[in-house]
């Protein structure tokens, strides 16, 4: 029971640890890429480079095997969430907690930061571009 609540948290820490290091990542390559673009004085130079994908992913790499073994451990071990048993009744629901409200919010505020960098990068009109292309082809338009 022990092992299982230790790989319970274990999974549940590296997940956690990822997240936050591809969000760091994201962060870093865009900080940098701006800077790049900045420096060159044109706007046509990319921010995001195949380059430092590759090399975040190398760096990343270690941590994103850990929590895929992690996961197939947990998977292994039958950890899963608690099902009711069949000939039993069912207990009532606990009624919710209103916490974690501050996590919601942080992940809110960070997805919102995510999409307006992604605005300011001109990924907004790379994605009409490409919708535009796309509908063209379907419909024989173009």
């Amino acid at each position: 029971m022990k092992q299982k609540r230790f790989l319970s948290l274990l999974a549940s820490a590296l997940t956690l640890a990822l997240c936050a290091a591809l969000c760091a990542a994201a962060l870093v390559q865009y900080a940098q890429g701006a800077a790049r673009r900045a420096a060159s004085g044109s706007a046509l130079t990319p921010v995001f480079t195949r380059a430092e994908a590759v090399r975040w992913a190398r760096i990343l790499a270690p941590l994103a095997l850990a929590w895929l073994l992690t996961a197939f451990a947990a998977a292994a071990f039958g950890i899963q969430p608690r099902k009711e048993q069949p000939g039993r009744a069912a207990r009532p629901l606990p009624a919710p907690r209103q916490t974690g409200g501050w996590l919601r919010r942080t992940l809110y505020a960070i997805a919102l930061i995510l999409v307006a960098l992604g605005i300011y990068n001109g990924g907004l009109h790379d994605v009409l571009v490409k919708a535009i292309n796309i509908c063209s082809e379907c419909i024989a338009l173009g």
